[in-house]
């Protein structure tokens, strides 16, 4: 969404707070298709932003030609002092598609656009000048927690990652490695196992793209269920839930998924859920106590049209304060549409990881 959009009418939540609480220094890339004068008005409102955190400048996109690159530069010029930090023409392809949850991932594209594409910024951008303008001075307090610490353990961590599967925090997974797993990554996609591990973790995506690949590998189904049945831990966010479920359903033919879960999904042709969430864990879990509440948040196009287990957490939007039940626990295995940040000071998921099952 934008710079300002949060979960409140005080931008709380949104990458302005963010920039705010940290004073990072910002560029705003301004679509400039077909407008010249009235390129202003946004800028105006840069202007107000530059009260709160370091505007370094802007880099306007979309410029049609050499004459209105003139124009715009003429109208900022004029009327404000803002660094113009480049000028892109129009590309002339189109290169990054979407579908319902956004841009196609970089592990979907040809890797040699992105040769293409340096080059086509380093000829119109002033990099050297971001860099230079760019100093940041961070100077806050912060205390560590004692689980940040790296420790060495023999513990093995798989991650389902493919084109099916690839919507992760970064930070997750380095916490995972700060807790001592050594992390092994398998395709699901490409009828991949998992050996006897620790823990399993198989984060969102674009399971209902290749749901009849992961219907017929069943290499990785055996793999899972035998981890499931051993009682090997699992998280699953999302796209991970609906591998784990009973089945799914796309232009109307249903796919078997794993079965752990005795829940169908179905794709939807509009979006069911967005936004930052507040979990209130619904039941009493062996790790975790009812009641207490985790901050998350949820954005799927699918919905459950049936379910025959129990929902453990009871979520509130947290812009519209609607409430929605989520999230299954069994055995050792903890999913949800909701994605958690495993850093949270709720700590659910390393009271998950900790706890022995």
């Amino acid at each position: 969404m934008g710079f300002l959009d949060g979960i409140s009418k005080d931008f709380k939540g949104s990458t302005f707070e963010i920039a705010k609480l940290l004073q990072l220094p910002t560029v705003f890339i301004l679509d400039a298709k077909a407008s010249a004068q009235s390129i202003i008005i946004p800028i105006k409102g840069i202007e107000w932003i530059k009260k709160y955190i370091p505007v370094i400048g802007i880099i306007l996109n979309n410029v049609s030609t050499e004459g209105h690159k003139k124009l715009l530069i003429e109208a900022i010029t004029k009327h404000s002092k803002i660094n113009i930090l480049g000028v892109l023409p129009k590309y002339g392809k189109e290169i990054f598609f979407s579908r319902h949850l956004g841009l196609q991932t970089a592990i979907e594209l040809d890797k040699n656009i992105f040769n293409d594409l340096s080059a086509f910024v380093e000829q119109n951008i002033n990099i050297d000048k971001i860099l230079a303008l760019a100093k940041i001075d961070i100077n806050y307090s912060f205390v560590k927690k004692e689980n940040r610490k790296k420790k060495t353990t023999k513990k093995i961590g798989y991650i389902a990652y493919d084109k099916a599967f690839n919507f992760y925090y970064r930070s997750n997974i380095e916490y995972l490695m700060e807790l001592g797993y050594n992390i092994k990554y398998f395709s699901p996609l490409e009828n991949e196992t998992i050996e006897k591990c620790d823990f399993l973790y198989i984060g969102g995506g674009y399971p209902e793209l290749y749901a009849k690949r992961l219907q017929d590998n069943t290499n990785t189904i055996d793999s899972i269920i035998e981890h499931f049945h051993r009682g090997g831990k699992i998280i699953a966010e999302c796209g991970g839930l609906i591998y784990l479920s009973k089945s799914i359903t796309n232009d109307n033919t249903t796919y078997n998924m794993i079965n752990i879960f005795d829940t169908n999904f179905k794709m939807e042709n509009k979006i069911q859920a967005l936004g930052y969430v507040e979990a209130e864990i619904n039941k009493n879990l062996p790790f975790y106590e009812k009641g207490k509440k985790i901050k998350g948040h949820i954005f799927h196009y699918s919905s459950i049209i049936s379910n025959n287990e129990e929902y453990i957490f009871k979520l509130k939007t947290l812009s519209t304060n609607k409430i929605i039940y989520d999230g299954f626990f069994k055995n050792a295995t903890l999913a949800s549409y909701t994605h958690f940040h495993f850093l949270d000071e709720s700590s659910l998921i390393e009271k998950f990881l900790q706890w022995r099952c």
